[in-house]
C-alpha cells in the first residue's frame, strides 16, 4: 500500500510540478481517501453510488488538471496493477487531488 501511495503522490507532484505540504488538512484526507481507495480496489468492492454520468461530466469538466491526473493515476494502475478505476472512484479522486493541490496554487 506504501508503495503505491507513493507512486500516486509521485503521479500529482509531478503533474502539478508542486511539493504537496504534508503538514496540511487536506493532505491528511487525500491520504485516508487514499488508503481506503486501496483497500476498496484490493478487495475488489468500489463505490457505485451514482448511475447518472451526469456528476461525472461535471467534475471532469469542472477541474480539468485535476481530471488529467486522475486519468494518469489510473493508467497507472491499470499497467501496474491491473486495477480498473470505476468513474465514481476517478470522481472523487478528481476531488480530493483539486483540493490538495488548489491550497497550493
Amino acid at each position: 500500500m506504501t508503495e503505491i501511495i507513493s507512486e500516486i503522490l509521485q503521479i500529482v507532484n509531478h503533474h502539478f510540478n508542486i511539493s504537496l505540504d504534508e503538514d496540511s488538512l487536506n493532505y491528511s484526507r487525500f491520504l485516508t481517501h487514499l488508503q481506503y481507495f486501496i483497500l476498496r480496489q484490493i478487495n475488489k468492492k468500489s463505490i457505485d453510488t451514482c448511475d447518472d454520468k451526469s456528476l461525472f461530466e461535471l467534475i471532469s469538466k469542472s477541474y480539468p488538471m485535476s481530471f488529467k491526473c486522475v486519468v494518469k493515476i489510473k493508467d497507472y494502475l491499470y499497467k501496474e496493477l491491473n486495477w480498473e478505476v470505476t468513474d465514481d472512484e476517478v470522481g472523487y479522486l478528481v476531488l480530493h487531488i483539486h483540493r490538495v493541490t488548489s491550497q497550493q496554487n
